[in-house]
């Protein structure tokens, strides 16, 4: 499906044919394209999977922006349309001197092909950067959640029960606290939403060696995680951790 062409923002229908646009302008941009193939995910048609990165500007740039797309598999479409956006646009041409663009492409390449937030081991990439030499951080209201999660046969009733059991907790443990539970992650409940894992998957490994192997004289980093699904629709929502 297309946008107009005033903005000529394209969104793929489907993560080879995102992979396949960002590959080609890439590669026409003359960018320095690297690809990196799952050691174990396929795509629903039995193909590889594949982390794709871009690099556009001088090598030596002590300013780079490293801008990633598809940590929430669901979420990879728009920020994949993003990055597309800027190379067909030619927007590499206008970087300053000094400063670079590093593009990772599907970072949770199988999320991105099977529209899932988890990866393949049904780890929330988001919760899995930690260090996981230490504890893993305790959310035990999560556990009053788990029993609503585990609905054995979906249907319209079932969720109308689930909705109603959902609010019921919430007035119970307070909407701050039941907020908290479902947004920080967990580490205990390896089926459920928001697992973080108790190891770096795949994911979280590759991306640490990309950035070692490709930013290890960099000065200066700004980063953009591209997510979609809050604030105002077809807005931009920003959200930063840093004071």
């Amino acid at each position: 499906m297309g946008a107009s062409s005033e903005t000529d923002i394209v969104f793929a229908d489907t993560y080879a044919e995102a992979r396949a646009s960002f590959l080609s302008l890439s590669s026409k941009a003359e960018a320095d394209v690297n690809s990196y193939q799952h050691p174990t995910a396929v795509d629903v048609d039995k193909t590889p999977l594949f982390v794709d990165t871009a690099y556009f500007g001088e090598k030596n740039a002590s300013k780079v922006l490293l801008s990633i797309c598809g940590v929430h598999g669901q979420e990879f479409y728009a920020g994949s349309a993003a990055q597309r956006h800027w190379i067909r646009s030619e927007k590499w041409r206008d970087l300053p001197h000094d400063v670079a663009v590093l593009f990772v492409h599907a970072l949770n390449p199988y999320g991105c092909a099977n529209l899932s937030r988890s990866n393949e081991n049904n780890v929330d990439l988001n919760r899995n950067f930690i260090d996981h030499t230490r504890p893993h951080p305790s959310n035990k209201d999560f556990g009053k959640l788990v029993p609503l999660l585990q609905i054995e046969q979906p249907g319209e009733e079932a969720f109308a029960k689930f909705e109603q059991d959902f609010k019921d907790v919430e007035k119970e443990i307070g909407v701050e606290t039941f907020r908290r539970a479902v947004m920080e992650g967990q580490y205990d409940y390896p089926q459920a939403t928001g697992y973080g894992g108790l190891n770096p998957e795949w994911s979280n490994t590759l991306l640490r060696d990309i950035v070692s192997e490709t930013l290890s004289h960099v000065r200066f980093v700004g980063y953009i995680d591209w997510h979609t699904g809050v604030g105002p629709s077809d807005d931009i929502f920003v959200v930063c951790f840093d004071a």
